[in-house]
């Protein structure tokens, strides 16, 4: 009878060890299967997934919409940085930079001056986190594989940031971690060399 009555309780600690971690197993399959929704609500915006940032116990994504003309040539980008697993995953954004490659032509040839930055956004309440030097880091590897190390790099500066010296000393810190340098109204940036460096 106490062998039976062992054997039941080994049984019965074995099935709550079983319960346990299947409970832990459907609560990673319920946040993989949120990870994979939210991936394929980005996707199927035409945006492509081109790196993570996992960070803790959240995951952040960096997606891009691109537009060529009719040469094949990149007329603009979209960067967009998307939280994957985090709380705040129905917001659309966290940041988004839009870039537009600006060609010159004379006579039969064109190449690239630069590339422009026309758009560094960051969503209202989510400034100061991180999110803009995510994105940035990725929209200038993305210009440097495209179109080199000797690639120029400009944005101008809104006078919005101007408006308030904390939001103004926050963009030219995110700037100038990443090389740029200030030149009237433009920041500039025509130097990848020590770009590798910083990720």
């Amino acid at each position: 009878m106490r062998t039976e009555i062992s054997r039941l309780e080994a049984e019965n600690e074995q099935l709550s060890l079983d319960k346990k971690h299947l409970k832990h197993s459907l609560k990673c399959m319920e946040r993989q299967n949120s990870y994979l929704s939210r991936i394929m609500e980005i996707t199927n915006r035409n945006e492509l997934i081109v790196k993570s940032f996992p960070q803790g116990d959240k995951i952040y994504a960096v997606a891009i919409d691109t537009t060529y003309n009719y040469k094949g040539q990149l007329t603009g980008a979209h960067f967009y940085l998307y939280p994957i697993a985090d709380a705040l995953g129905s917001q659309r954004y966290l940041n988004h930079i839009w870039i537009e490659p600006q060609y010159r032509k004379e006579n039969d040839l064109e190449w690239l001056e630069y590339v422009k930055i026309t758009e560094f956004l960051g969503k209202t309440g989510e400034v100061g986190k991180g999110y803009g030097s995510l994105n940035l880091s990725v929209m200038l590897e993305f210009v440097k594989d495209a179109f080199g190390e000797r690639t120029t790099v400009k944005g101008w500066l809104s006078p919005v940031d101007e408006r308030s010296e904390k939001n103004k000393n926050r963009r030219n810190r995110v700037y100038e971690k990443f090389g740029f340098k200030f030149e009237g109204d433009w920041v500039v940036l025509d130097d990848f060399s020590n770009f590798s460096n910083i990720k």
